[in-house]
């Protein structure tokens, strides 16, 4: 097959690359792995830090916050961080500043904007040929679709015919800056870790004559049902004033975020009236799962900056197609033998200033890996 169009929006491309410009290529791979081994160490060490001192700080917490009436604020507490529920109260609607509409009533407003888009897809089929070239067959697909990001079309591989203008709104979230509970004045920064929107429907028309109302939102372009490249369609999202609890720390009448002795920024918000208990409960489940999370992608990093290394064995394998199958398991088998015991590791050297008795068992459990 050779390179060209298989319909208007579809264009395949066929590349050869030699077994010297392969190997080239491949000698390189090292160096990209020991980026991603040191990349690894970094992202996790650093986690291991962060999550101590979120686990520290919200223990900390959850021992000294003080329980405070929503209708009474007592200067003795300023610095302290303290628990409030009760009934939000706003004053001044909240408006979008670009399209002008408004709604009374809320906490938060979020719009979401859309524009109708190119993107490119791209899918690739590489086959091993005797002697150790590799022949690849790049498809490259063009579709229209509605994303809330700019599509660069300017790095299409086919940019003619594709391109995208400028996006000319963009998603942004307003903030109640007058959000009371009794005598307490919620902060934004506090204010901005509470999700609990609610689709809005504009009540009157945008302030730009561009953007009308469409299927309970905004929209800018010929005909919604049959929408063309360039349209622009918004959507509306508030929290309504409503029952919430903080924790957080208390400065001159208002809820801030509270930062413990070793940094960390605690600021808890929620729907209802709830304990302070189960709120730090909540916030040390979400640091936990934030935790794995990031560890997982800390060891798959260090999966392929270890696999990296043998990426010249395999190459070298390739002269023979049937071999390279086998290298490349043998590769990964290595890789996973080694980076698993480095992970841990590094687990346990993060964790020896923090808590020196879990780094000595997990240095066992590394130690263990790499006799076995």
């Amino acid at each position: 097959m050779s390179d060209g169009y298989e319909g208007p929006d579809r264009y395949v491309e066929v590349t050869t690359r030699g077994f010297f410009s392969r190997l080239g290529g491949a000698l390189m791979a090292p160096l990209v792995g020991l980026v991603c081994v040191v990349g690894g160490v970094v992202l996790l060490s650093w986690n291991e830090g962060r999550a101590v001192d979120a686990a520290t700080a919200l223990s900390a917490g959850a021992g000294s916050v003080v329980s405070v009436a929503a209708g009474v604020v007592d200067p003795a507490l300023d610095g302290r961080l303290v628990h409030v529920l009760g009934a939000a109260t706003v004053g001044e609607a909240l408006r979008d500043p670009a399209l002008g509409v408004g709604w009374s009533g809320l906490l938060r407003l979020r719009r979401t904007v859309q524009m109708y888009q190119w993107k490119q897809t791209e899918s690739t089929r590489s086959e091993r040929q005797l002697g150790g070239s590799e022949r690849t067959e790049t498809v490259y697909d063009y579709e229209r679709t509605w994303s809330e990001q700019p599509i660069d079309s300017s790095r299409f591989r086919i940019p003619e015919g594709h391109r995208n203008p400028a996006m000319p709104l963009r998603s942004l979230s307003v903030d109640s800056r007058d959000t009371r509970v009794g005598g307490h004045l919620v902060t934004p920064a506090v204010l901005a870790n509470l999700d609990a929107f609610q689709p809005l429907t504009p009540g009157t028309a945008a302030s730009d004559p561009a953007y009308r109302a469409a299927d309970g939102g905004l929209y800018r372009g010929a005909d919604p049902l049959n929408p063309r490249v360039g349209d622009v369609r918004v959507r509306f999202e508030g929290v309504v004033a409503q029952p919430i609890t903080v924790v957080a720390g208390q400065s001159r009448g208002g809820l801030v975020p509270f930062t413990a002795a070793n940094g960390y920024a605690i600021a808890l918000i929620d729907t209802g009236e709830r304990p302070a208990a189960a709120m730090f409960a909540d916030a040390q489940r979400d640091e936990a799962v934030i935790t794995w999370v990031l560890r997982a992608v800390g060891y798959v990093v260090m999966l392929i900056g270890v696999g990296l290394f043998f990426q010249p064995v395999v190459v070298l394998a390739s002269v023979l197609p049937f071999l390279e199958p086998l290298a490349n398991a043998g590769a990964m088998l290595i890789a996973f033998a080694l980076a698993t015991p480095a992970t841990l590791l590094t687990i346990a050297v993060a964790w020896v200033a923090h808590r020196p008795l879990l780094a000595a068992g997990l240095g066992v459990a590394a130690l263990v890996a790499v006799v076995g």
